[in-house]
């Protein structure tokens, strides 16, 4: 869009990744665009013509840091903020989330990004560990709102889900993971078998394309290669897939996530802290499990209960993720409020 006919007032989405093939990246990028519906945005990324494009946009309104965790982790982040911060421009934090120090002790340091923070109008995070964090750093203000991928929440569970269907995600950690990608595939492969041989059906969701691989050999070795669904970009298909699952179990956090806003129990394989981040701030801190500790049988026992009791889950589900949906939309119209107009 030319910046001379701009109509409507410009975002910047500073920092994150896209263009990746992630559906977890573009998932986000897609939700801030939901949330602020009204508005052009920018993908501020650090590159010459991003900061030209928003530096010359006529109704500049002001900058988002990215979603995902991208407070305390790699420099970058930090420094594409502090770059966007010199405009002068309102700055806000929504639904990113906080890298956990211990496990990233060659990430940014939380005290450093405590200038670019107390400058935010809003400082709104993913969940409460991640809130933790910044607390234990001295930042004062903090408040959960959730993952922004929470705003595509369906209006209500599937009635129609299919019976003693068994939906799995996992993948590659980047060997940043509790335990290996190998020893959890390894048990995916033996829970696979367990409900294929219970006459359950066994569908495999893949949403990075890395992780394909890994995925093809534990459906292959469990006999459940039938059913391997790639996704990539379309997020409501992935749902759509999700919602007719009985139990869903998965590793890639928007995977999960996106199972839990169409309603379906769910266990989060938490190979990082951001897994367990989302599932505290929908109350579900029962339903994690660490890619460590992961055992397929007392899995396969947690999924049959919770198959026996999906209609209760479900509603349980939906009840949490509208009380975080309605935090998440009061900080948005805040952070709207301290747009430039």
């Amino acid at each position: 869009m030319n910046h001379i006919v701009q109509r409507r007032k410009m975002l910047a989405y500073v920092g994150g990744w896209l263009g990746e093939m992630n559906l977890g990246d573009e998932l986000l990028f897609e939700a801030y665009k939901q949330l602020f519906r009204n508005y052009e945005f920018n993908h501020y990324n650090g590159g010459k013509l991003a900061k030209v494009f928003y530096k010359m946009s006529p109704k500049r309104g002001g900058g988002i840091l990215g979603g995902g965790t991208l407070i305390g982790q790699i420099p970058q982040w930090l420094d594409l903020a502090r770059e966007f911060q010199v405009s002068g421009d309102p700055f806000a934090i929504l639904g990113t989330g906080v890298a956990d120090p211990h496990f990233w002790p060659d990430g940014t340091p939380l005290g450093e990004w405590k200038e670019v923070l107390n400058s935010s109008t809003v400082i709104g995070v993913r969940g409460p560990m991640s809130a933790e964090y910044l607390a234990d750093a001295g930042v004062e203000g903090v408040e959960v709102v959730g993952d922004p991928a929470i705003i595509f929440a369906r209006k209500k569970p599937n009635p129609h889900y299919q019976p003693s269907t068994l939906a799995l995600n996992f993948g590659l950690g980047q060997d940043r993971m509790w335990g290996t990608a190998e020893s959890v595939r390894d048990e995916m492969i033996k829970l696979a078998n367990l409900a294929r041989r219970s006459g359950w059906r066994v569908r495999w969701m893949v949403v990075f394309p890395g992780d394909l691989e890994i995925t093809m050999e534990a459906a292959k070795a469990s006999n459940t290669e039938a059913e391997v669904i790639t996704i990539y970009k379309d997020h409501e298909r992935f749902m759509d897939i999700a919602g007719r699952a009985s139990v869903f179990v998965g590793m890639k956090l928007h995977a999960t996530i996106l199972s839990t806003c169409a309603y379906t129990p769910s266990i989060m394989l938490e190979y990082r802290q951001k897994c367990r981040d989302y599932m505290q701030s929908i109350g579900h801190n029962d339903f994690v499990i660490t890619t460590e500790e992961f055992d397929a049988y007392s899995c396969w026992e947690r999924i049959q209960h919770m198959d026996q009791k999906r209609m209760d889950l479900s509603g349980t589900l939906m009840q949490e993720i509208a009380s975080l949906r309605a935090q998440l939309f009061d900080a948005t119209d805040r952070v709207k409020l301290s747009l430039k107009i």
